[in-house]
């Protein structure tokens, strides 16, 4: 996903548009991306952040259950903070794709949605993680 929303402007623009729509699964689509960067390539594509848990808004504990499946499949070094050049290509990457959902955002979600009110504590919570490789990758989305 994460390179997918890189490299096609118009998939960051129809994830916006949905978030107008239908706004606790655009929210699980994004805040899935921070989990995806903090899992190793090869694992399952499975969506663990769900729509039920956005709308639950039960911050704690879900990002508890979230650590409890990191704990198990998450590998101790963090992708995105390694020195080779592909490392470095996708945290450049997913910091572009944080910065533009930041920036291109259009109005109507701005002002007219709770995405980033919904978001934000999401960021947050993630960002305190005892699993690294989440706390990581959650910190660079909200910085």
């Amino acid at each position: 996903m994460l390179h997918k929303l890189s490299s096609s402007p118009g998939l960051l623009t129809a994830w916006m548009s949905h978030v107008s729509i239908n706004g606790p699964e655009a929210m699980a689509a994004i805040a899935s991306l921070v989990i995806s960067a903090a899992r190793p390539v090869p694992f399952s594509r499975e969506q663990l952040v769900t729509s039920d848990m956005i709308i639950a808004n039960e911050l704690q504990e879900s990002v508890r259950d979230l650590c409890q499946v990191l704990a198990v499949d998450a590998p101790e070094k963090v992708v995105v903070l390694a020195k080779n050049t592909a490392s470095r290509r996708v945290r450049r990457t997913y910091e572009d794709v944080w910065r533009r959902v930041a920036s291109e955002a259009p109005d109507i979600v701005l002002y007219d949605t709770d995405c980033f009110e919904t978001l934000i504590p999401w960021l947050e919570c993630m960002s305190g993680s005892p699993i690294r490789t989440l706390r990581v990758s959650a910190t660079l989305a909200a910085y």
